[in-house]
């Protein structure tokens, strides 16, 4: 049989006499083409996370059977403290499904700014579809989490104006630049000494999404 597709057999039986029995069919499924690997995706609702465990689904071209944690690794990078492991394989619906979701472990791991945890298909010697065709390539790389557990700090703090003294209504800009792109939501203030025990509020003007925020105030005061 050199294609794929259904094919239908018929028995009849026939005496010596010429006697015709009851014809008999039988309905056989021909299967040669394996299955592949469809994708390997977040199933978080971020990108971008601090916390795990993760998990990836991992969606084949048909229903399989034989999917376990040894056909997988874990892609990192920037990460410290416990490796993270690949806990749980498990089949959406019971196997064979043509839906396996993959949970990893975070406990104890951490990132940097730039930490990220992917998962690949390394092996699929056990990956079968309902044929027993084995899963062809045996390799995919799956999507890749954004893994940071380290906070922000503050770098630095400037201001495009020389110290010294201004007056009343200069408006004075000042630049606060982080460690690492921040977002910048409600209405953050900076205190500024304006005086030896005055303090005035300085008001967010620009600045989210990335490594630098602007703040500005018009001085009350001669500072």
């Amino acid at each position: 049989l050199s294609s794929d597709g259904d094919r239908t057999l018929s028995a009849m039986q026939v005496d010596a006499a010429g006697n015709t029995g009851t014809a008999a069919n039988q309905t056989l499924t021909v299967d040669k083409t394996p299955p592949s690997v469809s994708s390997i995706v977040r199933t978080g609702a971020s990108q971008l996370v601090n916390v795990g465990p993760l998990s990836w689904a991992v969606t084949f071209s048909e229903p399989v059977s034989g999917v376990v944690d040894a056909n997988f690794v874990l892609a990192t990078g920037g990460l410290a403290g416990t490796a993270p492991t690949i806990g749980t394989v498990t089949a959406s619906g019971g196997s064979p499904s043509a839906v396996w979701t993959v949970t990893t472990s975070m406990a104890g791991t951490t990132g940097s700014n730039a930490g990220s945890v992917g998962l690949n298909l390394v092996g699929g010697g056990s990956i079968t579809d309902v044929a027993s065709n084995p899963v062809t390539p045996a390799s995919f790389t799956g999507q890749v989490y954004s893994f940071d557990t380290t906070a922000p700090v503050v770098t630095g703090v400037s201001s495009p104006l020389a110290d010294g003294s201004y007056k009343a209504g200069q408006v004075v800009p000042v630049t606060v630049t982080f460690s690492e792109p921040v977002t910048v939501s409600g209405t953050p203030q900076l205190t500024l000494a304006t005086g030896t025990s005055a303090t005035t509020a300085v008001g967010h003007t620009s600045g989210s999404g990335s490594t630098t925020s602007s703040f500005g105030c018009g001085c009350p005061r001669t500072i």
